[in-house]
């Protein structure tokens, strides 16, 4: 019988980093890093006033291009059992009854670049 799997994808402040283990020994197989491309690119941030915010968007193409069973051996994805999540720095959000960000709905658009803070909204 091959050997069982499993991904573990930890989300950072700038970046995700997603490991294909071996269970049995917790050998890492193959692992990799992506950088959150808008918070890289200064998106939804402003330094001045000490804001940093991480977009919905990030965290959802970070776990479709980091995972790393495109590097593995392509029978790798039928051995994989469990998936685990860890997040070293976290944005709640509001969601929808089908758990999607509100942010990414169309009727948001205006309010992306805008936040609540010491009660009051300011525009970023």
């Amino acid at each position: 019988m091959a050997e069982p799997l499993v991904i573990g994808l930890d989300y950072w402040a700038d970046s995700a980093r997603a490991a294909l283990v071996r269970v049995r020994d917790g050998t890492e197989l193959e692992s990799a890093v992506l950088n959150f491309p808008r918070w890289a690119n200064g998106e939804h941030c402003n330094p001045r006033l000490m804001q940093y915010h991480q977009h919905p968007l990030d965290f959802i193409d970070a776990a479709e291009n980091v995972i790393v069973l495109k590097a593995a051996d392509p029978a790798a994805r039928y051995r994989v059992v469990g998936l685990a999540f860890d997040a070293t720095a976290s944005t709640p959000c509001m969601v929808d009854a089908t758990c999607a960000p509100l942010a990414l709905r169309s009727s948001f658009a205006d309010n992306r670049t805008r936040c609540l803070f010491s009660g009051r909204i300011m525009s970023l």
